[in-house]
């Protein structure tokens, strides 16, 4: 241990805190363990006599582990008992008053604070400044009332915890709403974009394999319009005006989703719909190959591959 004469006030009484809030939680559980015991003893009936040794046994350890600690104690208080330096310790309870020791007048036993070493050795009217509508007034009767009327300054080692849980929630928060803003797809013009069945949406993931997935639903209605499943020529008027509007719609929607691709990859629509029809070529020729003759499609697949390729390579990418 280095010279106690040549560490500061905070500097101690920072390393007696820590002791104080070991010794405190030991404290509790040995109080805990001595009044389970005493029902023991008290009320036997209910409790069977082999378990009186090992609550004996954890009593005794505990004690032990508290004298230890009481043992590390005893040359820092000494230092301070030879020194007074000022101290300030704030009870932990909601509202609890800053105190001058441990031992004011109107508070218990059994009344449990936190230390503030940060004001250990500082003047008093800048402790009862901080402490402000906190500060006892037993153990500051000078304080003015206009100090004990202001809100206290005092960042408490519970209060530097919530604000730190906070500000991880603020910044996790943050970054998540960040990754989501990076995959965010939106149309220059504020145009709704789509996903998978038509649903809007606006993931980037969900944009692309939409507007794949528009491009297999086209090609599809065209092949079964070819094979006549769907009559343009007025004998089923109503369901060829049913296909029309539903051609019109995916080509519509099919628009929007490549130009907001573009306007997210910062690049041309012509490209995208090369790119987007790439993934939907290959998705319809490898799932509907027993609907119609692949041999057209699979040699456009085939070139808008090598052209995409190529465009990437020209790129840099």
């Amino acid at each position: 241990m280095s010279d106690l004469g040549t560490r500061t006030p905070t500097d101690i009484d920072t390393e007696l805190a820590g002791y104080y809030g070991e010794r405190t939680a030991l404290q509790q559980k040995l109080d805990a363990r001595e009044k389970e015991l005493a029902r023991m003893v008290r009320e036997p009936r209910y409790y069977s006599a082999s378990s009186i040794p090992s609550y004996e046994a954890a009593i005794d350890q505990l004690e032990q582990q508290i004298n230890t600690i009481r043992t590390k104690e005893i040359p820092l208080e000494q230092e301070w008992q030879r020194r007074q330096w000022t101290r300030a310790f704030i009870v932990t309870n909601v509202g609890g008053h800053v105190h001058r020791s441990l031992d004011c007048s109107t508070t218990f036993p059994t009344t449990s604070y936190e230390w503030l070493p940060q004001y250990s050795g500082h003047d008093e009217a800048e402790i009862v400044d901080a402490a402000g509508e906190l500060a006892c007034t037993i153990c500051y009767p000078t304080a003015p009332a206009s100090t004990l009327n202001k809100p206290s300054s005092i960042v408490t080692r519970d209060k530097a915890e919530r604000d730190a849980r906070r500000a991880e929630r603020e910044k996790a928060a943050a970054e998540k709403a960040a990754k989501k803003a990076a995959k965010t797809v939106r149309h220059p013009d504020g145009l709704p974009t789509y996903g998978t069945y038509g649903y809007e949406a606006d993931n980037i993931t969900s944009v692309t394999s939409g507007s794949a997935q528009m491009v297999v639903d086209i090609l599809d209605d065209a092949s079964t319009q070819k094979k006549g499943g769907y009559p343009y020529d007025g004998t089923e008027g109503a369901r060829a005006e049913e296909q029309r509007q539903r051609k019109a719609d995916l080509a519509g929607k099919l628009r929007t989703n490549l130009e907001a691709l573009a306007h997210f990859h910062g690049t041309t629509v012509d490209e995208q719909a090369d790119l987007v029809r790439e993934k939907g070529l290959a998705k319809y020729v490898k799932d509907y190959s027993w609907n119609e003759d692949m041999t057209a499609h699979q040699e456009e697949l085939k070139a808008l591959r090598k052209k995409n390729r190529d465009r990437k390579r020209a790129a840099g990418n």
